[in-house]
């Protein structure tokens, strides 16, 4: 069953362009990659030579002193693209599309009788990926930037169009076993699939950034052969036309953009009153909400990250030492009671609970 070529959904959006302190800032992202998929079709294509020399030529490894090896398949290369939808700063649910794809031809031309080719070869070797999954990144306390991440999804491999086909010419040459002079083998099949992968992203700004990645490819099931012709059903039924394995390495990388996030920029006077930049307003805001349901520790962790990318805004030291005295951590609790004072000189209540 031959389908065409589903078009990938356009992708349109308006990338901020306010430079601050870089970190993942977006609801949704977006990530656009080109890469190269390291399947092996080496045994596939040696089947490939066999079947161009049994089909066509009875066995012969030459015609008129031309080798007779068919067209070859090679490694796929890969265009990739998935959208984002981050959960929390850390966690993102995507959904990913693949286009992994390979063509070759060559031809058998008698160049002492004629320029015209006796046997015109082409393979095209087209699949798609559609997957849904989870991705993590992590250096939420790192290097500014710079976020590693584990990816898993799960979908489904869909052909595209893939044939080899081989057009003789009647005038030069009478093919022993050509009773058409359009021969072509279709793939078929769609099956199940997963992807494992390891990569990072490198912010330049709050919404654009890079990123490369290496994964394994799992195919749970390999492409199969099915002929449209008599020369080349003969030799299927004979098992000797072997099945592609998609299953391999794959290395990428792209662009990535994110949007729908808190700019943290309300104005210059709103940033102004809090001390701080607003670079880390979206770790703050969900501090608040761990804390707000008195999950102390998670809040801990998104207040760190919200203080390493605005270290001059008061609040936050307030936050963190909040979340120590409802842990019972005094010393702790006190220490970023002072921090804050150091940033809020004016705050007379907690100057008073600290007894200054």
């Amino acid at each position: 069953m031959r389908k065409k070529l589903l078009i990938v959904p356009a992708f349109i959006m308006l990338a901020a362009s306010i430079f601050a302190a870089p970190g993942i800032n977006g609801k949704f992202g977006i990530e656009l990659r080109g890469g190269y998929s390291l399947i092996n079709p080496s045994a596939f294509n040696d089947l490939y030579s066999t079947a161009f020399q049994y089909g066509f030529f009875s066995g012969n490894q030459t015609l008129n002193g031309i080798d007779i090896t068919g067209t070859k398949l090679t490694n796929m290369a890969m265009e990739s693209g998935n959208i984002q939808y981050m959960v929390n700063p850390n966690f993102a649910l995507y959904f990913r599309n693949d286009f992994l794809y390979c063509e070759n031809s060559d031809q058998i031309v008698e160049t002492d009788v004629s320029s015209d080719p006796l046997i015109d070869s082409h393979a095209a070797f087209n699949v798609g990926y559609y997957g849904i999954g989870g991705r993590y990144y992590f250096g939420i306390d790192g290097v500014k930037g710079f976020y590693p991440y584990v990816s898993l999804d799960l979908g489904m491999f869909i052909q595209y169009d893939s044939f080899w086909e081989i057009w003789v010419n009647p005038d030069m040459y009478t093919m022993p076993n050509s009773a058409d002079q359009y021969q072509c083998i279709d793939f078929k099949d769609s099956f199940f699939g997963a992807n494992v992968e390891a990569g990072a992203v490198y912010m330049f700004t709050d919404t654009i950034g890079i990123s490369g990645g290496m994964g394994y490819r799992l195919a749970s099931a390999a492409v199969k052969a099915e002929a449209t012709s008599q020369a080349f059903k003969n030799i299927l039924a004979t098992g000797d036309l072997a099945t592609v394995n998609l299953s391999g390495l794959y290395f990428s990388g792209g662009l990535n953009m994110f949007f729908g996030g808190s700019q943290a920029a309300a104005g210059s006077t709103a940033k102004a009153a809090t001390g701080g930049t607003g670079a880390g307003d979206k770790y703050e805001q969900y501090g608040d909400k761990f804390y707000t349901a008195k999950q102390y520790q998670n809040a801990l962790k998104y207040y760190g990250a919200a203080m390493k990318l605005d270290p001059k805004k008061a609040a936050i030291y307030k936050k963190i030492g909040m979340c120590y005295y409802y842990m019972k951590d005094m010393a702790k609790a006190k220490l970023y009671f002072n921090y804050y004072l150091r940033l809020n000189p004016n705050d007379a209540a907690m100057k008073k609970w600290l007894g200054q």
